[in-house]
């Protein structure tokens, strides 16, 4: 089984390389460098926080712990890979991109071996913190590398969110049935061992000859859009906490609500499904991408985060085959507001500042938003695992109004 997704991930990832480097005759040589270079990192990352929640159960049964414990393990982690975010984005306006992944990389590997050996809790912590740092370079660097060498920015940021589920997808499935049938720690002496070698042959051997040119197409015209960019972070707050939340015990969900077939471990399944429904968003990140390109991006987001809370509603109430429709349903939305979001960023940032904008965008959402595994695992606890998506569902909705706020400001300001 563990092959076989991996064989149709390796395929996949194939495909969408060779449409990059050949179909898409928008991108020079040097622009599709940059996206592959930019894309691979992007998998990676999120491969390493889509680790623990498909481990959760080995985990809290080893170290005799409860989903509130696990669930603040994922909150520190997240809060770091957050936080971390603020000087990465500084260090990325202030140095370039391409070195900053590389550490990203290697050092992301080396926490994960670090976890994959830990013999007690307080090596977990330390470890899964440290994964939080090295992890948290990448966004600010990786975005705003796309951003300032790229001119098709939301086509880009659509491949580039294609890659990053793939780590999404591949992530829980491999890591699910690893615990299922062998260790937990397995899995991330796995992820960690794949990165550290990228890392270390980005490093040796780089994708690019010399410094890439800035496009000129992405240099905006005057400073940047204050009222706007303070609404777009608040609704980072809201998207980063429900974003979390959802992904962290997707699996869960599964695990207890969903059965494939009989005598399949149920965390197995918890997995499966989980890289079953991330899979989708994979269409969703394309699907956003082009959105982007022809339609008002604030006015995209509102439907696209409406479906995002109505589906969230029925994963809570819902179960088996109907749960599983609501999970592909959400990630395809859920997903295809990313290339948008992140356009749009970049559309109220200036090109001087475009590091440091993604990379409070990403302290803010993820950093805030990483309290979202400690409460979701409190009402998980308390309540059950399926009001905790009805919890986020609800959350969502000052989202939505944001999203209105955002486009209201724009017409005004093309009115002026």
């Amino acid at each position: 089984m563990i092959i076989g997704r991996r064989f149709f991930l390796h395929k996949y990832m194939k495909t969408l390389i060779e449409d990059i480097e050949v179909n898409d005759k928008k991108l020079n040589p040097g622009e599709r460098r940059a996206l592959i270079f930019a894309s691979t990192g992007h998998a990676l990352v999120h491969s390493f926080m889509l680790i623990l929640p498909a481990v959760l159960i080995p985990i809290m049964n080893e170290f005799s712990i409860s989903a509130t414990e696990v669930g603040f393990i994922g909150t520190l982690s997240y809060l770091m890979f957050g936080l971390g975010a603020i000087p990465s984005g500084w260090l990325t306006d202030k140095y370039g991109s391409r070195g900053l992944v590389v550490i990203c990389l290697i050092g992301s590997g080396a926490s994960s071996l670090f976890i994959g050996f830990s013999t007690g809790l307080a090596m977990l912590y330390g470890g899964m913190i440290s994964l939080g740092l090295f992890t948290s370079i990448y966004h600010p660097a990786g975005l705003a590398m796309i951003s300032r060498r790229i001119r098709n920015i939301p086509r880009a940021l659509g491949y580039h969110g294609i890659f990053g589920n793939v780590g999404l997808a591949g992530a829980p499935v491999v890591s699910g049935l690893i615990a299922s049938y062998g260790e937990w720690r397995d899995a991330y002496l796995l992820f960690g061992t794949i990165s550290l070698l990228i890392g270390i042959y980005f490093y040796l051997k780089p994708l690019t000859k010399g410094k890439l040119e800035e496009n000129e197409a992405n240099h905006r015209e005057g400073g940047t859009l204050f009222p706007e960019l303070i609404i777009f972070y608040l609704s980072s707050i809201i998207f980063g906490f429900v974003y979390r939340g959802t992904l962290t015990f997707m699996p869960y969900l599964f695990t207890h609500k969903v059965t494939l077939w009989e005598g399949l471990d149920p965390i197995a399944v918890g997995g499966m499904v989980t890289t079953a429904a991330l899979l989708t968003g994979m269409f969703g990140q394309w699907l956003g991408g082009r959105a982007a390109e022809r339609y008002s991006l604030t006015l995209t987001l509102i439907p696209l985060w409406t479906i995002v809370s109505i589906s969230l509603m029925f994963m809570g109430m819902t179960a088996q085959y109907l749960l599983v429709i609501s999970a592909f349903i959400f990630t395809i939305f859920i997903f295809g507001g990313q290339p948008v979001g992140n356009t749009l960023l970049a559309s109220y940032s200036s090109l001087k500042s475009r590091g440091k904008g993604y990379g409070m965008n990403i302290a803010i959402g993820f950093g805030i938003g990483s309290f979202s595994a400690t409460l979701s695992g409190y009402i998980a606890e308390k309540y059950g695992i399926g009001e905790v998506f009805i919890f986020l569902s609800i959350i969502m909705i000052p989202g939505i109004l944001l999203a209105f706020w955002m486009h209201l400001l724009g017409r005004k300001r093309a009115a002026i």
